[in-house]
């Protein structure tokens, strides 16, 4: 629903929907742990692990999947438009999770 965010927050897009369940998906494949998830005020949804070791949070706004990592040292890193299985990949790489 339009203005979910004290007034402001577009609703969430179909396609964006539809990416977030071909990507919890595709996680189940590589025993990933459930992410917290968000709609983001752009009409997307946000999926985000937290714990001892990177932060990684996935942006999935239409089309559009971009993977963000905060390393335990502090760097970051950031890749755009990937694809579900190779986003679900870069994920479990990074927790963890079966490959």
């Amino acid at each position: 629903e339009a203005g979910w965010l004290d007034g402001e927050g577009a609703p969430i897009e179909r396609e964006s929907l539809q990416a977030a369940r071909a990507l919890l998906a595709a996680l189940t494949e590589f025993h990933v742990s459930l992410p917290r998830i968000y709609p983001t005020p752009a009409g997307g949804v946000q999926l985000e692990w937290h714990g001892p070791g990177p932060r990684v949070e996935v942006l999935l706004l239409d089309r559009v999947q971009e993977v963000f990592v905060l390393h335990v040292d502090g760097n970051e890193d950031t890749v755009h438009g990937v694809e579900t299985y190779a986003t679900a990949r870069i994920v479990a790489d990074l927790l963890g999770g079966a490959s």
